[in-house]
């Protein structure tokens, strides 16, 4: 199976998922007057609050053995987004009344920057 193949199944498989399982859902950005830092010491620039309407899958779990208890840990799973605006690192969004923040990009881009499909880690929150 060459990669063209590989990337058209699992494009396929983004949108039979969310096609299936989406449900419309919004991703926050609250507003930041001051710098922070992430899980793994990135600094994040005060910011401006920002929402984004998309179509969200549930949350998927990791296999076992993707979670390394480092950068994947095993409370976190992913998600399959349909959104017309580029998600970023820290956003939240609210999933059967727990709240998530997207921890890594997972999803696919052309070499062209085209969106394939969005897929991110997700970390609960509280």
């Amino acid at each position: 199976m060459t990669d063209t193949f590989f990337y058209a199944d699992m494009v396929e498989t983004a949108t039979n998922l969310l096609d299936k399982f989406g449900f419309t859902g919004q991703l926050v950005k609250d507003d930041s007057s001051v710098g922070d830092y992430d899980d793994s010491g990135n600094y994040i620039a005060p910011t401006t609050a920002t929402t984004i309407d998309c179509i969200i899958t549930p949350i998927i779990g990791f296999r076992a053995k993707e979670i390394d208890g480092v950068s994947i840990l095993a409370s976190d799973g992913k998600i399959y987004l349909d959104c017309t605006e580029d998600p970023e690192i820290g956003m939240t969004t609210t999933i059967n009344g727990n709240k998530y923040r997207l921890v890594k990009d997972m999803g696919m881009k052309t070499n062209a920057g085209d969106v394939l499909f969005r897929c991110w880690q997700v970390r609960g929150e509280g």
